[in-house]
């Protein structure tokens, strides 16, 4: 008979006898029931103090962060607005064409080598942000 490794396994023996965590143990899954719930209650003690919140909702915990992004964005704070436009509508661009027309106007009337030779010009010169990358080669006639 041969010896048996000790860092292996018996055949049909898991590798990982606990199994995958629970998902309540996970913080998606936490956040997604709490989100869900209508009422919940939270305690916790921080240095010897103990806090305790009672938060309750005609229906879930996102109409409340909803409602509360709203309102913040009401209120002024930007960054609330951006979040619940970004949320809403999806992420837009920065460029709008709107007040752009004579630009691309001028666009319009270019050719392909003064394109390209200008978008070269722009990288050459670009000092900050993500570099650029266009769909046209330089050398290859598009």
């Amino acid at each position: 008979m041969s010896k048996k490794k000790p860092w292996l396994w018996d055949a049909g023996q898991s590798g990982n006898p606990a199994g995958r965590p629970k998902l309540e143990k996970c913080f998606q899954a936490a956040a997604r029931k709490l989100l869900s719930t209508k009422d919940f209650k939270i305690s916790w003690t921080v240095n010897g103090h103990t806090k305790e919140l009672n938060i309750s909702s005609d229906h879930n915990m996102y109409y409340g962060i909803a409602a509360t992004m709203i309102i913040e964005s009401l209120k002024g704070n930007h960054q609330a607005a951006k979040e619940l436009i970004d949320r809403v509508e999806g992420r837009t661009g920065t460029w709008s064409p709107e007040g752009e027309e004579e630009d691309l106007k001028q666009l319009s009337n270019i050719s392909i080598q003064e394109l390209k030779a200008q978008i070269e010009e722009i990288k050459a010169n670009r000092t900050i942000g993500p570099p650029i990358s266009p769909d046209i080669e330089p050398g290859k006639d598009n």
